[in-house]
């Protein structure tokens, strides 16, 4: 199963007695959210990175 950021922002936990703090887990939630989008975008860097340099490199390949 996929998970985007905006998975973890929209997730809804039931409510019981004695459970944990909501405000708690909505604040966790959200910083979890903004990290793994953090991670999202810098993956997505990265390959754009690598289809760059494997370009490059096949270019070198073809000069010699």
């Amino acid at each position: 199963m996929k998970i985007t950021p905006l998975d973890i922002r929209k997730h809804a936990f039931k409510k019981r007695m004695n459970g944990y703090d909501a405000k708690a887990v909505d604040a966790f939630l959200f910083l979890t959210a903004e990290e793994f989008e953090k991670v999202v975008q810098e993956r997505e860097a990265l390959k754009e990175k690598i289809a760059r340099l494997e370009s490059q490199l096949s270019g070198f390949d073809e000069c010699e």
